[in-house]
């Protein structure tokens, strides 16, 4: 039981400072691109800052200090505010998916620069690179996943719009807006009580696979970096 513990303690210690970063500059994303596209909500609200503690929440950061996926407070937006509110809203959405793109291709660039400079480091600076990489991808890949609440709604909603019918694209917010969290709270309890196996699993699919690939090649730049 103590070995449990204590595999638990280091995984939160190696995660813990990663995840807290990866939602905190996600979010911040969110506001910066919200201020940017002239809605202040964010900005008054005190959500235009890199301060952890404006921007986790308490479910969503046990959740990915545990299991690696999490979320952090949704950023408040007023699309009236905006310039161009469909497109705007959905630029406001990408922006927090980008930044753990970003910030997965800072590390790989960390860890590169260290390799490339010769300097020893232990195993605890490269599980912490690895975890920077792997869980930067699954927040973003988890993110983009298109149902309500994620920002992969608002982004699908954006693209949506001028493309579908005006019906099509109502009939999408609607059944979202009503079912989305229960679809989204059964995709991720679902393969764990029923103990799926992988290829019955929908994240597998859209978040694991991706960001495995995508988190591979990152990992041969860093090695090529590091030459």
């Amino acid at each position: 039981m103590a070995g449990v513990f204590g595999d638990l303690g280091h995984s939160i210690l190696t995660r813990g400072p990663v995840f807290i970063l990866a939602i905190s500059l996600h979010e911040y994303a969110h506001a910066l691109a919200a201020t940017l596209c002239g809605d202040d909500t964010a900005r008054e609200e005190g959500r235009l800052t890199l301060n952890p503690l404006s921007h986790l929440d308490p479910i969503g950061t046990i959740g990915g200090l545990l299991i690696g996926i999490g979320w952090g407070k949704p950023v408040p937006v007023d699309l009236h505010r905006m310039r161009h509110p469909v497109r705007d809203h959905a630029l406001v959405a990408f922006a927090g998916p980008m930044s753990n793109l970003l910030q997965a291709m800072a590390w790989t660039v960390l860890g590169g620069g260290v390799l490339a400079a010769g300097v020893q480091m232990g195993m605890g600076f490269w599980t912490v690179i690895r975890i920077g990489i792997t869980l930067n991808l699954v927040l973003m890949f988890f993110n983009l996943v298109p149902l309500h609440p994620l920002d992969g709604f608002a982004v699908a909603c954006g693209l949506m719009s001028g493309r579908v019918s005006w019906e099509a694209e109502a009939k999408y917010r609607a059944f979202n807006q009503q079912y989305g969290v229960g679809i989204l709270m059964l995709l991720i309890m679902a393969p764990g009580f029923l103990r799926l196996p992988p290829e019955l699993d929908p994240f597998h699919y859209l978040v694991f696979l991706p960001s495995a690939w995508l988190g591979g090649h990152l990992m041969d730049l860093m090695l090529g970096l590091g030459r």
